[in-house]
């Protein structure tokens, strides 16, 4: 089933949404491990994706999966590996939220993660010949230019409660986000190449490439839980339904939402092209800051700092109102 150009970007914009709302879990996991609720997600996100294979494989792929697949091993082993170094560096962002906040760490991933994920996209997925590469250039300038300014409320913030930014623990936390981002970059690269579109006839239905990925970030779950919980016997917290019920059924729900919001932002891909894609994604940080102002993350905060804030929402849905003008400016 091929999307409209306005129905391809409703749902990634819908998608991500809903992305960025389950991070809100983070806020109420209390003494639940981040590793225990990372695989309950995933056990999740994979029975979500079986299901929809179910659903869609008759008429994306009616010949089944290993004809689909054509011994193209190496291509499924780059979505395999894709999703699993996606999984690592969520690991590693989501403990930075849990523990320095949605705003400050949003405003890192977002602007180190856009350049990175851009240039990638740019170079494995190409735009379509109808769109203006200048004004989607100008775009993402734009939606680079609000994650700087998102980083400098975040600065002005710790500088209101004079909190102490030790330079050391500053740089070990950036470090860390940008080892993240680059993890995370193997997603990109992973649907990128494994997506069958008008630049990549031979990649994958969206369908078979996002069960793929999802495969490998199940794997990287496994790997990160038993290690973790195994280390701090904490087997026990992970099994302990009764105590932990919140929490699992916030970590069951967050992996239906996580991964059925990557099947249905990689079936736009065909439609919108990777680079526009990846472009409308970073303005789910809009998402993040409202959530983050939800939970009082800027309460008590300057009105200099508020506004440099406000400055880098503006900012947000300036680029992505030109970012729409270049998808239907073709359409003009």
């Amino acid at each position: 089933m091929q999307l409209s150009t306005t129905g391809a970007v409703i749902i990634t914009l819908v998608a991500n949404f809903f992305f960025i709302f389950w991070y809100q879990s983070l806020k109420h996991l209390e003494d639940f491990p981040i590793p225990a609720f990372t695989l309950w997600l995933y056990i999740s996100s994979s029975i979500t994706i079986a299901i929809a294979t179910c659903l869609l494989a008759p008429s994306e792929m009616p010949n089944g999966i290993i004809n689909e697949i054509g011994g193209k091993w190496g291509l499924v082993f780059v979505c395999i590996a894709g999703g699993y170094s996606m999984a690592m560096g969520l690991f590693i962002s989501l403990n930075q939220m849990h523990q320095k906040g949605l705003i400050a760490t949003q405003a890192v991933t977002a602007s180190i993660g856009s350049v990175l994920n851009l240039v990638l996209s740019f170079v494995l997925g190409g735009i379509p010949k109808s769109m203006s590469l200048s004004l989607v250039i100008v775009a993402s300038a734009v939606l680079l230019s609000a994650s700087v300014i998102s980083q400098r409320s975040t600065y002005l913030k710790l500088k209101d409660f004079e909190i102490s930014s030790n330079s050391k623990d500053v740089a070990s936390q950036n470090l860390k986000l940008i080892l993240s981002m680059i993890l995370m970059m193997g997603y990109t690269a992973g649907y990128n190449l494994g997506t069958r579109t008008e630049r990549r006839p031979d990649g994958f239905p969206p369908i078979l490439c996002v069960l793929l990925l999802c495969i490998g970030s199940f794997a990287a779950a496994m790997t990160y839980a038993c290690v973790s919980l195994t280390k701090k016997r904490e087997w026990n917290k992970f099994f302990n339904f009764k105590k932990y019920k919140k929490q699992i059924l916030m970590a069951l729900g967050s992996g239906t939402v996580h991964y059925g919001g990557n099947l249905a932002v990689i079936s736009s891909v065909p439609v919108l092209s990777s680079p526009v894609v990846m472009l409308l994604q970073k303005v789910s940080a809009l998402y993040t800051i409202m959530w983050g102002l939800i939970y009082g993350e800027y309460k008590g905060t300057s009105k200099k700092t508020r506004r440099v804030l406000y400055i880098g929402v503006f900012t947000y849905l300036l680029g992505a109102i030109l970012l729409i003008y270049a998808l239907y400016r073709q359409e003009i």
